[in-house]
């Protein structure tokens, strides 16, 4: 497992990795345009920003991606496991998902969800999808241990610092 401070360096090489690519790209850019290339100079609204290039899609598993409410039944040991059909039914969709967002950009999973249930629901997913999703960054209510949690009153789930700021926001927006 990495320290705090290599993934510091690690996160700096990207950047710079990133600014010398975009620098890269002007450079052949100008380099077109000075050579009279008339897409060069038609496509001059788009130098600072091309899609996908420096987008991130962040994604939510539960009740997003995966249907936790409806399967979290199914997924327990000893459940009879969902048919054949929906399970590839739903790999589909989820792939033709992620392969949609990734035309966009970057597509990272989100979950409020511990990594334990996010591996063993992703799990029941066709192994082509799962490999898929695998591929993907991915961070968990518990990625970083107990830094940011908090508990809350006796009898209730831990939450996110952030998720208590969700509850929070939520309560404007009420209607009743």
């Amino acid at each position: 497992m990495s320290t705090h401070a290599e993934k510091i360096a690690a996160a700096r090489r990207k950047a710079e990795e990133m600014k010398a690519a975009a620098a890269a790209k002007r450079l052949a850019h100008a380099k077109r345009r000075q050579e009279g290339d008339a897409a060069a100079a038609d496509d001059s609204k788009h130098e600072i920003f091309v899609p996908g290039e420096h987008s991130v899609v962040l994604i939510d598993w539960d009740d997003t991606l995966f249907p936790t409410s409806a399967w979290k039944d199914r997924v327990r040991e000893g459940a009879s496991p969902p048919s054949e059909r929906k399970v590839q039914l739903l790999s589909q969709a989820i792939s033709g998902f992620i392969r949609t967002l990734q035309q966009s950009g970057e597509v990272k999973i989100v979950t409020h969800a511990c990594k334990g249930w996010y591996e063993k629901s992703s799990a029941v997913l066709l192994p082509e999808t799962k490999a898929l999703l695998d591929s993907l960054p991915a961070r968990y209510r518990d990625s970083y241990g107990s830094k940011y949690m908090k508990p809350k009153p006796a009898g209730h789930k831990y939450m996110t610092t952030i998720g208590s700021e969700v509850d929070n926001y939520a309560e404007w927006y009420k209607t009743d």
